[in-house]
């Protein structure tokens, strides 16, 4: 199992210089509420008002196999004037786009907006359902990432500041100019020197 990090852990990452993620486990929802591909418009209607959802994942012997959401049932029962009783098997939005649970939200994101799509199955190695996710899941962590990004611009700013003032590594003179050149902090002078240095 991938372990989740949180946001320290994230935060030193950055401070690494690698990119931030949060892995899809982070935010999904677990206990998906599922329904038989046998079951009717009417049974999932009553399901998703009962557990106040927007959702419903359709399996057929215990297999994902696609999903009905209320705007389905609005547009292929209500518009469509279908009765009620209609199978979910015949109404449903197949294939189901799934995701992995250690994937980073970024590749959901893009997953989301490629397939015009909100909500992503997420399954494990075996291809057993595990969780879902929806763009609102989504929306909800991005504060925390807003947060640590922010952090690591703040961080970045007084870091480059600390560095332009101090002591030159070649001379020994303070100065507030100081530049990384080949991992020493040099003063301009000297910065000059090894410049004029390395066109002779």
């Amino acid at each position: 199992m991938v372990e989740t990090q949180g946001p320290i852990r994230r935060f030193i990452k950055i401070l690494r210089g690698e990119r931030p993620s949060i892995p899809l486990e982070a935010v999904m929802q677990k206990g998906v509420v599922v329904l038989e591909s046998s079951k009717s418009a009417l049974d999932a209607a009553k399901t998703m008002e009962k557990n106040k959802i927007g959702s419903i994942i359709v399996v057929e012997k215990g297999k994902a196999v696609g999903i009905v959401t209320e705007r389905d049932l609005v547009r292929r029962v209500i518009a469509a004037k279908k009765k009620p009783t209609v199978k979910l098997k015949q109404i449903l939005s197949s294939p189901l786009r799934v995701a992995r649970p250690e994937q980073d939200i970024q590749e959901a994101v893009l997953a989301m907006k490629k397939y015009k799509i909100k909500k992503l199955a997420v399954v494990d190695d075996k291809g057993r359902l595990v969780g879902i996710v929806t763009d609102t899941d989504i929306t909800r962590a991005l504060p925390g990432m807003i947060d640590i990004l922010q952090e690591i611009g703040n961080y970045n700013r007084l870091s480059e500041e600390s560095q332009s003032v101090g002591i030159c590594q070649k001379c020994g003179l303070y100065s507030d100019t100081l530049q990384n050149v080949n991992g020493e902090f040099l003063c301009e002078e000297c910065r000059e020197e090894e410049s004029e240095e390395y066109e002779q």
